[in-house]
């Protein structure tokens, strides 16, 4: 994607305007609530995040604009959806504090967005999502290296399978499903 929001770039706006969210976790909250309900309008899912996280009413802009472009990826069938975590060449302690961070919010986000009829699978996916929030973030080495990106790359998958799975709850009950 074209209009990609760094991690840095996020967290120093986060930090700049006092907030004690890191930027993985807002993108987890808004991956979440995106999961439930993917129409929801920007200004509803921003406010969620400023109102009731950050303690004010005020919106910034780089807000809206990672709320749009997780719902992008999220709806890209190319499957470009990924996660907002720090640079590969951050510590390895940094970014599995950072992947805990992103699952906390995303549970958050799903809370949010109300109560769901999900499958046992979706229901899996959060319990392991409830795991990964309490990583132990110490672990240094090329086969931590390795499994974290495993960890990454099933986290990824497993918030585009929620998503998917709300997405076609909702396209049958416009078609009259049950």
């Amino acid at each position: 994607m074209t209009d990609t929001i760094s991690y840095d770039s996020m967290e120093a706006a986060l930090t700049a305007a006092g907030k004690l969210l890191q930027a993985a976790e807002v993108h987890g909250i808004f991956s979440g609530l995106l999961c439930v309900h993917v129409d929801i309008p920007e200004e509803k899912a921003v406010s969620a995040v400023t109102e009731a996280l950050l303690g004010e009413k005020d919106k910034h802009p780089l807000l809206g604009s990672l709320f749009l472009r997780t719902r992008r990826a999220l709806e890209d069938d190319q499957f470009t959806f990924d996660l907002l975590l720090p640079e590969d060449e951050a510590p390895l302690s940094e970014r599995a504090q950072s992947l805990a961070h992103w699952c906390q919010g995303f549970l958050y986000g799903i809370g949010l967005g109300g109560e769901q009829n999900w499958s046992e699978q979706a229901k899996e996916i959060m319990r392991d999502f409830q795991a990964i929030s309490h990583l132990d973030p110490a672990a240094e080495g090329e086969e931590d290296e390795r499994a974290f990106a495993e960890l990454v790359e099933y986290v990824r998958v497993g918030a585009q399978l929620l998503f998917t799975e709300s997405a076609m709850k909702r396209e049958k009950e416009k078609i009259g499903g049950s």
